[in-house]
């Protein structure tokens, strides 16, 4: 964190308006969002921006908050004119990945559960089908109808042909419609440069890949790449909600 100037936190009558419209659960998490941005604005200038009035405006990912605001750098006050709960529909995500991968899978959705808890994002893959059910057309009209896309590269990722013929190319048609937010990471050694996917900024660094880490190293990747893939969830939820 920065050493920055305290801001004392003030509201104009519309500001405390909004706030005691809230419950008093929500005003408590309200005021806990406020107290660290008047401690550390500095910080978070991704969350910043100025609104269609030219209004400073300061989103925040957990609890979801939206605080407009006016700064006077000279006084250090920011005033609040406005706080307000967000809530967004979930997003599905369909999740490629090899079997042979099966372990790193199961630890991706561990360090991405709190996601799923905060209704950021449902994660879909093959392990839900049931036994009945026809295999290729459920992974097919998850492919269609998911709004996200994880894909879990390695090598057997890269080799299986199911993955190549059925998955990827589907995936990038969507993507390249706009259909579809793609996201990957580097699992375990594989030749992926000339893939088309690999042109998307990946969630995590993608070398070294995360399995030729030291476990301490790769959980804190983890515990990184979760934060990443929520705040992109955040931004896209947020900007599809109207002005």
């Amino acid at each position: 964190m920065s050493t920055a100037t305290v801001h004392e936190i003030n509201y104009d009558s519309s500001g405390l308006k909004s706030l005691l419209a809230l419950d008093a659960g929500a005003q408590v998490q309200v005021n806990k969002v406020l107290a660290d941005l008047g401690s550390y604005i500095e910080d978070h200038p991704d969350r910043v921006f100025r609104d269609h009035n030219n209004q400073l405006v300061y989103r925040h990912a957990e609890p979801p908050v939206e605080i407009t605001y006016e700064l006077d750098e000279q006084r250090g006050v920011i005033k609040c004119s406005h706080v307000t709960l967000l809530s967004f529909s979930t997003t599905a995500a369909f999740i490629s990945y090899c079997h042979k991968n099966t372990k790193s899978l199961q630890e991706f959705r561990k360090y991405m559960q709190s996601l799923e808890e905060q209704g950021l994002i449902k994660f879909w893959h093959d392990g839900a089908i049931e036994s009945s059910a026809d295999w290729h057309q459920e992974i097919q009209g998850a492919l269609r109808s998911c709004g996200e896309a994880i894909l879990l590269v390695t090598e057997d990722f890269m080799a299986s042909q199911y993955i190549a013929k059925s998955e990827l190319t589907v995936l990038k048609e969507r993507f390249e419609a706009g259909e579809i937010r793609v996201h990957w990471l580097h699992i375990e050694e594989a030749v992926y440069e000339h893939m088309w996917f690999a042109k998307i900024q990946a969630l995590h660094a993608p070398n070294p890949p995360l399995l030729a880490m030291k476990r301490a190293k790769r959980l804190a990747a983890f515990k990184q790449i979760c934060g990443t893939l929520r705040e992109r969830l955040l931004k896209q939820a947020l900007d599809r909600r109207p002005n």
